[in-house]
């Protein structure tokens, strides 16, 4: 035992039940730091978690031994808090659990409770850049309130005590919908603007954004680099510096020129003359229709400058630009703040028509998505160069300057600006590779397997996709080929992807493609087995026909080259059968050859394979040797190393994995034979590069490279 500081975030065992805040509970843990991938462009978890006093990881096991303690533990408002999320949620359940995606989401929107939203049902959302609506924050607190003052209104409440109580129930709502971090900034917003409000100051948007902003910084100073922070006061500043810069905050009727309002009197007149009807009457018409398309205007303005002002950070941090964004937001947004009220009367009414109502509009929501995400092209977005970011957020700043006082300059720097964005969206920049060099990068794709290869002539070919081990297909929240994988490739400035290599159907092999062939559009596509009878091999063939992806299969004997590198594939053998699902002896085995050099890729090949191809000769002597399985015990073969005689062994293994890889036993035979090995969950990603002649290895890790 040893004693530990710091938050644990702990997983439990559905064996366990539901474990619910203020519950004590003892049981043996495997606990571990919170760690970052290993892998330039991935997400920086121990940051996130260390700002919110979580250190450590701790899985319980289902067969590890556990109790519930009879005392209570925690905070007594954040139970009672918990304990009003949890009835919240069982009414949810009640009331929505017919409709499963329209539960999940509901769940989501007015509880910020997203532990049961699938990716599939979220993932239009994020593509035509809609997801905002989903998640708790201000949008959410400014509904909230707005409806609560109306209703106050109503009833003939003081406007001093509808502001004070409007704020306290932003804070009520924040802390219901979990305390996060988005909601609570939008309720410290609204605290400011109504102390504001009850000093008979008018607020500013901007004041009331950059003294929120002063606030929470104070508290906690890494928030600005934390990404939620950028975009909220980003979205923000965008609507009130580009939105707003051209517009007045009068009505149409006052802003209007006498000439205006004098035609539109002409025109009411002129059409009571041709159709009938009163002046007064065509007069409300056209107002309302004026008012109408003005409010159309400012929307489509708002929905703009939100989009145009996000653009870079969505292109850093999550390689994302939506084309359709402009109008979806407008479409789908409309939709999703209706349900906010309507599933909150639902809720507090225990009203299943209302209820109805709710998800018949998140529905609706989920169906516009999912219709402009049909016309959303799949576009990588590398991370774009500093240079360009840096000028693309000056031409921002200055045009929202000088949009007050000098609209032609704005008008001119605001084009400037929208070249950059152009510029961002296309990246016309080349990839980060050397030329004349083979490069071989094992990522840190966690206890699955990726290996990217960079070709001496230009152009990248990657090896197996990483993936979660289950079924194919399942419903995940966490997609290591879009999330791990894909930053990475697009952090290199890579946006296609000359082959995608499977060695075989394990979902940690090929869980991760399908999210890779949508983003990257491989020409090619190269497996062991093409399996119409399994449902991994289905849900890839889908989504290769859908990139125009040519497939092909290989086995012993079969030979290629990528560019002047020689690959030839030494297993599967013809006796190696297709038996209704994957297993570790389909995997394609590949001997790269460059110049002098030699590599060699086994998959998951078990021992058997590395014995048979030893014994009938097929291994040369090789430089560098990725070893099967993860380093397992069942697939070390002695003979395999010792006719392959390797400087360097390459393997994939996740952190701390509860499979023991690699095992002692490989790792000894290593080390017996002066093999240098480079490892994973210790190195982070490794790199072997050659030129033919030469070679070197390099970490992202730590300091190993030579």
């Amino acid at each position: 035992w040893s004693e530990t500081a710091g938050g644990v975030q702990v997983n439990a065992p559905e064996a366990a039940g539901r474990v619910q805040y203020g519950d004590f509970v003892r049981g043996e843990v495997d606990l571990r730091p919170v760690r970052n991938a290993g892998l330039e462009g991935a997400f920086d978890r121990e940051a996130f978690w260390a700002r919110r006093g979580v250190y450590w990881q701790a899985v319980m096991g289902a067969k590890g031994r556990w109790e519930r303690g009879g005392g209570r533990c925690g905070n007594a408002l954040t139970r009672a808090v918990q304990a009003a999320r949890r009835s919240a949620r069982q009414r949810c359940s009640a009331l929505f659990g017919a409709r499963q995606a329209q539960e999940a989401l509901l769940r989501g929107l007015l509880l910020g409770d997203g532990s049961a939203l699938h990716r599939a049902w979220v993932e239009d959302f994020r593509r035509t850049g809609t997801y905002h609506a989903l998640v708790i924050s201000g949008g959410h607190i400014t509904m909230i309130c707005g409806v609560f003052l109306l209703w106050r209104r109503w009833f003939g409440w003081g406007a001093r005590t509808s502001i004070l109580l409007s704020a306290g129930l932003a804070w009520l709502y924040s802390l219901i919908a979990g305390g996060a971090t988005p909601a609570l900034r939008a309720a410290a917003a609204m605290s400011l603007t109504a102390a504001g409000l009850l000093l008979y100051r008018r607020p500013r948007l901007l004041n009331i954004l950059a003294a929120t902003a002063l606030i929470f910084l104070i508290a906690d100073p890494g928030q600005l680099f934390e990404a939620s922070f950028q975009l909220s006061f980003l979205a923000v500043a965008a609507i009130g510096l580009l939105a707003r810069a051209g517009d007045s905050p009068e009505r149409w009727e006052s802003a209007l020129p006498s000439s205006g309002q004098v035609e539109t009197k002409l025109a009411a007149r002129t059409l009571a003359l041709a159709v009938g009807a009163g002046p007064r009457f065509w007069e409300a018409i056209l107002g309302r229709s004026i008012g109408a398309l003005r409010w159309a205007g400012q929307t489509i303005l708002v929905s703009a400058a939100i989009q145009l002002g996000l653009l870079l950070p969505m292109a850093v941090y999550f390689h994302r630009v939506s084309l359709t964004g402009l109008l979806a937001n407008i479409a789908v947004t409309p939709a999703v703040s209706l349900a906010i009220p309507i599933g909150f009367v639902a809720l507090a009414a225990n009203s299943h028509w209302l209820g109805a109502v709710a998800a018949w509009l998140v529905e609706i929501a989920r169906r516009m998505a999912a219709w402009f995400a049909g016309w959303e092209p799949d576009l990588p977005v590398p991370t774009p160069p500093a240079w360009l970011a840096a000028a693309f957020a000056l031409a921002l700043v200055l045009a929202a300057v000088l949009a007050r006082r000098h609209r032609k300059w704005a008008v001119a720097v605001l084009a400037a600006a929208l070249a950059g964005a152009a510029l961002i969206i296309a990246h016309p920049f080349p990839p980060r590779q050397t030329a004349g060099e083979l490069e071989l990068t094992m990522l840190d794709a966690g206890q699955s397997e990726s290996i990217l290869i960079g070709l001496p002539h230009g152009g990248f070919v990657l090896v197996d996709a990483g993936g979660s081990p289950g079924r194919p297909g399942a419903a995940r929240r966490f997609d290591v080929g879009e999330d791990v994988i894909a930053p990475y490739l697009r952090q290199r400035g890579i946006k296609r992807l000359e082959e995608i290599v499977i060695t075989h159907l394990h979902e940690d092999h090929a869980g991760g493609a399908p999210a890779l062939i949508r983003g990257f559009r491989p020409a090619r596509f190269r497996t062991s087995y093409t399996a119409r009878d399994y449902a991994g091999w289905r849900r890839l063939e889908r989504e290769l026909q859908r990139a125009g992806t040519q497939i092909a299969t290989a086995g012993e004997g079969i030979s290629w080259d990528w560019g002047p590198v020689g690959v030839r594939a030494l297993a599967p053998s013809p006796e190696q059968r297709w038996r209704g699902k994957p297993s570790n002896n389909d995997s394609l085995v590949l001997l790269l050859t460059y110049g002098r050099r030699r590599i060699l890729l086994t998959g998951d090949a078990e021992r058997g394979v590395g014995d048979r191809l030893a014994e009938e000769g097929l291994l040369p002597p090789t430089d560098v040797l990725k070893l099967p399985h993860h380093g397992a015990k069942s697939a070390l073969s002695a003979r395999l190393l010792d006719a392959t005689r390797p400087a360097i062994a390459l393997i994939s293994a996740g952190w701390k994995n509860s499979f023991g890889f690699p095992h002692p036993l490989t790792l000894e035979a290593l080390a017996e034979r002066r093999v240098i090995p480079l490892r994973t969950d210790l190195h982070g990603a490794v790199t072997v590069r050659t030129d033919g002649r030469w070679l070197s290895y390099e970490s992202y890790s730590t300091s190993v490279s030579r």
